[in-house]
């Protein structure tokens, strides 16, 4: 992943071009534009497929995916763990775009698992 922009403040951009070593040409550009920063109990923002100068686009697999999705992570401590709460939805979305977006949140919820448990395993090896 490459970082092209990283400012987290509200109103702030997240802009980030991501490659798989399959995929041909330039890789999917994606961007986080910052609604709510409050550390360190919640962060929110509005994700969307963009281009290399952060305009949003279609999704490059799923025309119908919507172009907005407000995303939000909220972090409660406990001891010393902390709990993650994701909670996601379609943002300034058509019913067609809300429709595609129910049918993919599985997908969605499995990749994000993925990621938290990729997280785990690096944060176990640093306390090793």
């Amino acid at each position: 992943m490459l970082v092209a922009k990283m400012d987290v403040r509200p109103e702030g951009v997240f802009h980030y071009n991501f490659k798989f070593p399959s995929q041909p040409g330039d890789g999917m550009w994606g961007k986080f534009v910052f609604t709510e920063v409050n550390k360190p109990e919640k962060l929110q923002f509005i994700v969307s497929f963009c281009d290399k100068d952060g305009n949003i686009i279609a999704h490059p697999f799923s025309p119908t995916w919507p172009l907005e999705v407000l995303s939000t992570y909220t972090f409660q401590e406990d001891g010393d763990k902390t709990t993650v709460i994701f909670e996601s939805e379609p943002h300034n979305a058509p019913e067609t775009q809300v429709e595609t977006y129910r049918q993919g949140l599985e997908g969605l919820k499995k990749g994000l698992n993925g990621t938290l448990d990729q997280l785990d395993e690096y944060l176990a090896g640093l306390k090793a």
